[in-house]
């Protein structure tokens, strides 16, 4: 009888301790508590639960993640459902496709503290503009306040913490938002390149869709000559456009004029995959080099000469990828040729992967960008064109 007393007393004891809001949570999940909106004394407000409270510091977790706050530095917590009352009256009639309306309520959400609604809204915005400033420009302030991956256990500004450290940020990113993502690029910017080029050359080429945008916005500051495979292989057969977009961006930064080159020989060379030749369409356009518009004119004439199978069913798998590279290493190391294959798994019955329409139409896209003429996108109209501008086209030196 007595030792059943002290069994179930040991059992009372033990819940209590695993019932205690005294740990630290580092994932997405909100603990113990009601969230609340906390106001400082430099007058800011977020929204979290308290999940934590020690030796005069409170811990919250956010929806930015975890965030400590001395106590002497609160003003007050104020409760949630008031403002969340408040903001479904902002939110009536907007339109979640209008850029402009998305950010004026991240606005609103950020002026009240309520942080939850405001990654929805910075999400928004980022899905359709990456490089969008106002984000960028609330996440460079709210980076350094919060934590998104687990504790790291060693001591802090070591070398191997530092690589730690960024081993832990992009393990956080493996089910990230584009928000979580955008806080890990300026976290990973605090760290010395040393340290993290070799998981963000691993993760740009083999990681999650978060973890492969990261990864090539974290190698815009490496000078490595090792940096530009990797930026290049995304640039030409990256299935997401907001990753191939941030890679040609890091490749500009550090060109001096030389990376247009071997995206003319990529799109030109006729054993090049359909998908790759367009995405090195793509980037011509966006890379906003006037001397590949002969290239591009001559592209667009070839598509005259390509006879696509029509009315036959095909079923496939096709992954296209960049095997090897042809480098020419100079001072600012670029790719003279890069080497695409393709793996394709499935029945295919004469059926033309990218349709004939659809690469006239990149490609008179980025001729469009480049010359500032809008025209039909063919052959014709294109060749027509050149050949009357071809001696007076301003092209750049």
């Amino acid at each position: 009888m007595f030792m059943s007393h002290r069994i179930l007393l040991i059992l009372v004891c033990l819940s209590l301790f695993s019932a205690s809001p005294d740990h630290e949570a580092s994932g997405g999940s909100l603990a113990d508590g009601p969230g609340v909106v906390v106001t400082l004394k430099s007058a800011e407000r977020f929204e979290g639960r308290l999940i934590k409270k020690k030796a005069g510091k409170f811990v919250y977790q956010t929806a930015l993640g975890i965030r400590v706050v001395q106590e002497k530095n609160i003003l007050q917590e104020a409760p949630l459902e008031p403002i969340l009352e408040s903001y479904k009256n902002e939110l009536n009639g907007v339109s979640a496709k209008d850029p402009k309306a998305q950010q004026k309520l991240a606005r609103w959400c950020r002026s009240k503290g309520l942080t939850s609604k405001l990654v929805v809204h910075l999400e928004k915005i980022l899905e359709k503009d990456p490089g969008n400033s106002y984000v960028w420009g609330v996440i460079r302030k709210e980076a350094p306040r919060h934590r998104i991956t687990k504790k790291n256990p060693h001591p802090r500004g070591k070398g191997r913490w530092k690589r730690t450290q960024a081993d832990l940020t992009y393990r956080a990113l493996k089910k990230a938002n584009w928000v979580k993502a955008a806080m890990a690029v300026e976290q990973l910017a605090a760290l010395p390149m040393a340290a993290q080029i070799n998981e963000d050359v691993k993760n740009a080429e083999r990681g999650s869709e978060a973890q492969r945008w990261v990864g090539v916005q974290a190698l815009v500051r490496a000078e490595a000559v090792r940096r530009v495979k990797t930026l290049f292989r995304t640039v030409l057969s990256d299935s997401s456009w907001q990753v191939r977009v941030v890679a040609l961006e890091s490749l500009k930064k550090h060109d001096r004029g030389r990376t247009y080159r071997p995206l003319v020989r990529t799109m030109l060379k006729r054993g090049n995959n359909d998908v790759i030749r367009m995405n090195a369409a793509w980037a011509l356009g966006r890379l906003g080099d006037k001397k590949a518009v002969p290239a591009l004119v001559r592209a667009m004439k070839a598509t005259d000469n390509v006879r696509a199978a029509r009315n036959n069913f095909s079923q496939l798998t096709q992954i296209a990828y960049v095997k090897d590279y042809d480098v020419e290493v100079a001072q600012t190391a670029f790719i003279a040729d890069p080497v695409v294959d393709v793996v394709i798994d499935g029945m295919v019955l004469d059926v033309a992967v990218v349709s004939i329409n659809q690469q006239r139409g990149i490609i008179g896209t980025a001729l469009t960008k480049l010359t500032g003429q809008s025209r039909p996108a063919t052959a014709r109209s294109w060749g027509q064109w050149w050949k009357s501008n071809k001696e007076t086209f301003a092209v750049a030196k």
